[in-house]
C-alpha cells in the first residue's frame, strides 16, 4: 500500500465518521422538529380555545356596556328631576328665609316700643297665637292616641287570629 492508498483509506474512514455524526445530528434535528411540530399543534388548539373564549368575553363585555349605557340613559331623567328638586328646594329655602326675616323684623318693631293703643292688639295677637299652638298640640296628642288605639286593636286582632 502506498501512501495514496493509506490517504484514501483515512479519507474514507473520516468520511464514514462524518456521515455517522451527520446521521446522528440529522436524527436529533428530526426528533426536535417532530417535538416542535407536536408543540405547535397543541398550541394551535389552545389558541383556538383562547380565541373562542376571547370572542365570548368581548361579546359579553359589549352586552354589559350596552346594558350600562341603557340604564344610564334611563337614570338621566331621575338626575334631572333631582336637580330640579334641588333648585326648588333652594328657592323655597330662600322664600322661607325672606318670610322669616320679615316676620322677625315686624315682631321686633312691635315689641320695641309699642305705640299707645296698640299694646292691647299685640297682647291679643299673642293670646290667639298661644291658643292656636295649644289647639294644635291637643290635636297632635289626640291623633297619636287614635293611632295607638288602632295599633293596639290590630295587635289584639292578629293575636286573636293566631290562636
Amino acid at each position: 500500500m502506498d501512501l495514496i492508498g493509506i490517504s484514501v483509506a483515512i479519507i474514507a474512514i473520516a468520511f464514514a465518521a462524518l456521515v455517522i455524526f451527520l446521521i446522528k445530528t440529522l436524527t436529533s434535528v428530526r426528533n426536535t422538529l417532530d417535538q416542535v411540530n407536536q408543540t405547535m399543534l397543541e398550541m394551535k388548539g389552545q389558541v383556538d380555545n383562547l380565541s373562542t373564549e376571547a370572542t365570548e368575553l368581548i361579546r359579553s363585555t359589549n352586552e354589559i356596556t350596552a346594558d350600562i349605557k341603557n340604564k344610564t340613559q334611563k337614570l338621566d331623567g331621575i338626575f334631572h328631576s333631582i336637580e330640579d328638586l334641588g333648585v326648588a328646594s333652594q328657592q323655597m329655602t330662600a322664600s322661607i328665609k325672606q318670610v322669616s326675616t320679615t316676620i322677625s323684623s315686624r315682631v321686633k318693631q312691635m315689641t320695641e316700643v309699642p305705640p299707645q293703643g296698640k299694646t292691647d292688639k299685640l297682647s291679643e295677637m299673642f293670646k290667639y297665637v298661644t291658643a292656636g299652638v295649644k289647639l294644635w298640640q291637643s290635636w297632635q296628642e289626640r291623633k297619636a292616641q287614635k293611632e295607638e288605639q288602632v295599633h293596639t286593636q290590630e295587635a289584639s286582632v292578629s293575636d286573636h287570629i293566631k290562636m
